[in-house]
């Protein structure tokens, strides 16, 4: 039988092990549905007029027990038939189809498709880890944090999730930020073996660039950090290990809330320690 995948079943995502016996027929369109996200996977529902872009393959049907299960089929999703535009053609074949009710304002339009096409988690580990500071480089504004004025990004729409990650580097503070009272401002040193805690919010990566170049000169060198999900976790730092500068009582606090935030079973003492070893690290 044939099945349209549409989300994390689709090549290069992370449960395309479950369509390693199946054989890929091609790209392929569903007319009348339209595409929505829900955090870390996608849902279709129909809609006249609406497109949404996947894949088609030929699957066994012994693999179908696993493929319902993974969709929670019944429950959540509904094994659909449907109709699919392969090339000039159109074929019939199944889709699991989205049974809850879902929010308008999490559509994909067709042009943003296919899901997560474009999507990368940007790892941060300073004043952006606490949500309301990182929200002014998305959507801009005149920040209470820091009193700056952030243009924001071309498309300031809001990241899609966000959560705890490590980053395998020594977490330091240098340069001297005058928007932070002349202090330092947090860096890491790729010379350094360390576990920096971060965040990592889920951006488009065209929202990862707008991002990287208001954050300016300083934080020019991208890092890979490896992926997550299946989407590449990018997170950037300075060019060379400059000197350590002791940061402003004001940056240190607007980190102290976003660890508070991203890890709330830190406590006091834990998040003091974790910020000290930050400041006094050597050079190495």
């Amino acid at each position: 039988m044939k099945l349209f995948v549409y989300g994390s079943l689709m090549k290069n995502r992370w449960n395309h092990g479950f369509m390693e016996n199946a054989e890929f027929i091609g790209e392929a369109v569903l007319h009348d549905y339209a595409l929505y996200h829900l955090i870390t996977y996608p849902a279709i529902k129909p809609e006249a007029g609406a497109k949404v872009k996947g894949e088609l393959y030929e699957v066994d049907e012994a693999m179908l027990p696993a493929l319902d299960d993974l969709e929670d089929e019944g429950s959540e999703y509904q094994r659909t038939l449907v109709k699919i535009q392969l090339g000039n053609e159109m074929v019939e074949a199944s889709a699991y189809v989205y049974l809850l009710t879902v929010d308008e304002s999490r559509r994909i339009a067709y042009d943003k498709q296919p899901w997560f096409a474009d999507y990368v988690w940007y790892a941060c580990y300073g004043s952006n880890l606490l949500e309301e500071r990182f929200m002014y480089y998305l959507a801009g504004g005149r920040s209470v944090f820091d009193h700056t004025e952030y243009k924001g990004c071309k498309d300031q729409s809001r990241y899609l999730t966000s959560c705890p990650t490590t980053i395998p580097y020594q977490l330091y503070f240098s340069r001297l930020a005058a928007k932070w009272g002349n202090g330092g401002v947090a860096f890491l040193d790729v010379c350094q073996p360390g576990m920096t805690l971060g965040r990592m919010y889920l951006v488009t990566r065209e929202q990862f660039m707008d991002i990287q170049a208001q954050e300016g000169l300083w934080y020019q060198q991208s890092l890979d950090l490896g992926t997550y999900q299946g989407l590449p976790i990018i997170t950037f730092t300075d060019t060379q290990r400059m000197p350590n500068h002791q940061p402003h009582s004001s940056y240190l606090e607007v980190i102290r809330h976003g660890l508070r935030q991203t890890y709330p079973d830190m406590i006091d003492e834990e998040i003091e320690s974790y910020l000290s070893e930050a400041i006094q690290c050597d050079k190495r």
